[in-house]
């Protein structure tokens, strides 16, 4: 790979990264939400720094948590090269990590720093480590309350939904329990995937409440 100055540098990786404010996360067109406006995988990046910040604050984790907001920042770079792969689309937890790491090592190719930001990203996919298993909550924790907002207004059911997602395994299971709205199979999803803990329940078992009183 030829040497690049600095600035061109710079330059690569921020109109890489900007691509993120034009993907639209894969979950809600599955969902078949009704909006003009879905949220976009960089609006997702934001939204997770801002749950880490709040949380923390007033939960007082033990965590490092510039850490946690650099990982946050980081990890949905994959996505600047390959698709939002969800639940629906086939791909093992195993041989999505394989895929969007080869992505990272593309898009952080020209940094400087590439090493220690994939090692960053790494971290965060092995949600191992204190901040790993902190921001991993913060990005699932976000989705879920993404749902109840959108759900709030438009009563998205598995009903609009494509037919890809209402055969989802787990999403099966969901409605044959009488499950049917957007908001309420994310939150049973966290339940049956157990991937929070008590406060990260506390805050999404507090939303829908906290939205219908907005």
């Amino acid at each position: 790979m030829a040497n690049l100055s600095p600035a061109t540098n710079v330059l690569e990786f921020y109109f890489l990264a900007n691509k993120l404010k034009e993907v639209i996360r894969s979950g809600w067109k599955q969902w078949n939400v009704s909006r003009d406006r879905l949220e976009s995988v960089a609006e997702h990046v934001f939204s997770t720094c801002t749950l880490a910040i709040a949380i923390e604050s007033e939960y007082h984790y033990n965590i490092d948590l510039s850490k946690v907001l650099m990982m946050l920042v980081l990890h949905e770079t994959e996505e600047i090269l390959i698709p939002d792969i969800t639940p629906c689309d086939g791909v093992s937890a195993e041989e999505k990590v394989t895929i969007g790491h080869k992505a990272v090592e593309q898009v952080l190719a020209h940094l400087g720093k590439s090493d220690a930001y994939k090692s960053l990203i790494f971290e965060f996919d092995a949600h191992q480590t204190p901040e790993s298993i902190f921001a991993y909550m913060c990005d699932k924790l976000d989705a879920d309350l993404m749902s109840l907002y959108y759900d709030k207004d438009e009563s998205c059911t598995l009903t609009k939904a494509t037919t890809l997602l209402q055969e989802t395994p787990l999403t099966v299971e969901l409605s044959d329990g009488g499950r049917n709205s957007m908001g309420e199979c994310f939150r049973l999803f966290e339940y049956e995937l157990n991937r929070l803990d008590p406060n990260f329940f506390e805050i999404l078992n507090a939303a829908k409440d906290f939205l219908q009183n907005k």
